[in-house]
């Protein structure tokens, strides 16, 4: 049962995530979209569950998978490495939030992923090869009457935003 639950709040975090780049006028869904997957953590944490990124991992091949697709087009090699390639990274950053976890308490662990995953964001827009199509910013793609302020913050500022609803609402 508990294993189910964690695969439901998986699954229910890459929905919510997807959901602003497949559905027009649906960005507001990114800033609650973190929260079954901090929550299915917490969860984890009080099982002392090991291995919990296999989950995160899965959670973003899901939201990848669904929303860049289209990369298959073009060569399914390359598609499949993308998506895979792009989900190890996320699940990393959220790995390396889990560590910190251990290491400081409070609200400390959470605004270092924020950070964390905003300045590889940013890394990915200066990169030699770039993939800025799920900047957490570009969640309002659609949505553009809510982000005129992005003239000033461009999409990083965002994904600041979608970070600090999910971690303000999940706090």
């Amino acid at each position: 049962m508990r294993k189910f639950f964690l695969w439901l709040m998986v699954v229910l975090s890459a929905v919510l995530l997807s959901l602003p780049w497949l559905v027009p006028h649906c960005g507001a869904f990114a800033l609650v979209a973190f929260l079954p997957l901090l929550c299915a953590d917490a969860f984890a944490s009080e099982l002392r569950m090991k291995h919990f990124w296999l989950y995160a991992f899965t959670a973003f091949v899901l939201w990848n998978a669904a929303t860049t697709f289209w990369v298959c087009n073009a060569t399914v090699g390359g598609g499949v490495f993308a998506v895979l390639a792009n989900a190890l990274q996320m699940s990393l950053i959220f790995g390396i939030f889990r560590l910190s976890r251990k290491r400081f308490s409070g609200v400390i662990p959470y605004i270092f992923l924020a950070a964390a995953w905003i300045a590889w964001e940013h890394l990915y827009f200066n990169a030699q090869i770039s993939w800025p199509w799920l900047t957490l910013g570009n969640a309002f793609a659609q949505t553009t009457r809510l982000v005129q302020w992005y003239e000033y913050t461009g999409a990083l500022g965002g994904s600041l935003w979608i970070w600090a609803a999910n971690l303000g609402i999940f706090g």
